[in-house]
């Protein structure tokens, strides 16, 4: 009986499989930079993070944006850990929102260049990365 390295091997396939496995890896380390975010959001509720009161003491649209963002970047962070379709919507879609409402609410939420460049990096090597993998899998008939 011969082993799994002896068998032979479709053409590509090892190509698709580094895809998958840089694709997923990837995904893992965004959702731990968002897992990140989310518990400093849940630290500036409770106050940790320079205001002794957290929300009490926040403005409501600042209490909004905060509630919204602590909740949606860790139910992100959990899609995109478990790998699943709908953790990238939640994902993309947050960042699209944090993005838009820095920009076009200026007065109500600080918009941090840094952060924005990040976020717009890490989408387009995900896209980047997803076009990668669709090809691989294509040369491979799958």
């Amino acid at each position: 009986m011969s082993s799994y390295a002896e068998q032979p091997s479709v053409p590509g396939q090892s190509a698709a499989l580094r895809c998958d496995l840089f694709l997923s890896v990837f995904l893992r380390l965004v959702a731990c930079g968002l897992m990140i975010r989310g518990l400093f959001r849940w630290a500036d509720m409770v106050g940790l993070n320079g205001t002794p009161d957290g929300l009490l003491s926040m403005a409501l649209h600042a209490q909004l944006e905060v509630c919204f963002f602590a909740i949606v970047f860790l139910v992100a962070a959990t899609g995109l850990w478990i790998l699943s379709s709908w953790g990238v919507v939640v994902w993309i879609s947050a960042v699209l929102l944090d993005a838009v409402l820095g920009f076009f609410l200026p007065q109500y939420v600080s918009l941090n260049p840094l952060l924005l460049g990040v976020d717009g990096a890490c989408v387009l090597i995900y896209l980047a990365l997803l076009y990668m993998r669709e090809r691989a899998h294509a040369k491979q008939g799958y």
